[in-house]
Parts: structure tokens; C-alpha cells; sequence
């Protein structure tokens, strides 16, 4: 099944490419486990994957491009960790799914859309 991917980082960019997964039943923990699999993928066979990278938090506290061998299961954590700490925002066909919907069945179809949106917090005085 074809899903069209959106993600949004702070740069005010939007990366938009079409995902293909296998066309079975998801929980919202496995959609997002699958998604860092094929992000790995094509980051390791193309350079131009390294914004997608970055903003999916694969990468941890190092920069992407420097990494030689990535854990596909700490990369999964890290992006379900931000989903849980409200730092990766996502979207299925304008429906925002969180950490509550962790273990739901995902309703993707043939053509869904799906967003991801890294979001940065502000901080400030108020006077």
C-alpha cells in the first residue's frame, strides 16, 4: 500500500514522499516501527534522506550524517519516545494520533496521508 508522507520540521520546510508498506493490519506502534525501517533504508543507500532523518530523531543527540551503523530499534524508540513526549506531532488522513494510541490499529488505506510535524517548544518570561 502506497501512503503519501509529509514531514514538517522546524526549517519551515516540507519533505513530502510516498511511503510503500506491506498492505496489512498496523498498531500506530508498528506503523511508526516500520516507518523508521524504511527511513533507515533510504538513508543508508542516499545522502539526500538526512533532513528526513534529523527530524524523525533517528539520529539521537549525534548528527546523521556522521553515523555509520544504526540501531533500527533504538531509532524506533527514539521516535516513539518523541511521539510520548509531545516533541514529534503526527497525523493520519487529519487525524493527530498520540501516545495514547500507541497499541490502536492504525486505519491506513491505499493513498492515506500521513504527516509528521517536529515541534519546538518556546520558552520565555512572561512579565
Amino acid at each position: 500500500m502506497k501512503v503519501k508522507m509529509n514531514v514538517k520540521s522546524t526549517s519551515d520546510s516540507i519533505v513530502q514522499d510516498v511511503y510503500e508498506y506491506e498492505d496489512k493490519i498496523m498498531t500506530f506502534r508498528e506503523f511508526l516501527e516500520e516507518t523508521v525501517k524504511i527511513t533507515v533504508h533510504r538513508y543508508q543507500t542516499s545522502k539526500d534522506w538526512n533532513e528526513r532523518f534529523k527530524i524523525f530523531g533517528m539520529a539521537g543527540a549525534q548528527r546523521a550524517d556522521k553515523i555509520k551503523n544504526i540501531d533500527i530499534d533504538e531509532a524506533a524508540e527514539n521516535v516513539i519516545d518523541g511521539v510520548k513526549d509531545g516533541i514529534v506531532a503526527v497525523f493520519v488522513d487529519g487525524e493527530q494520533w498520540e501516545e495514547d494510541k500507541l497499541e490502536d490499529e492504525l486505519p491506513l488505506k491505499d493513498g492515506s496521508e500521513i504527516t509528521f510535524v517536529k515541534l519546538t517548544f518556546l520558552s520565555g518570561t512572561i512579565v
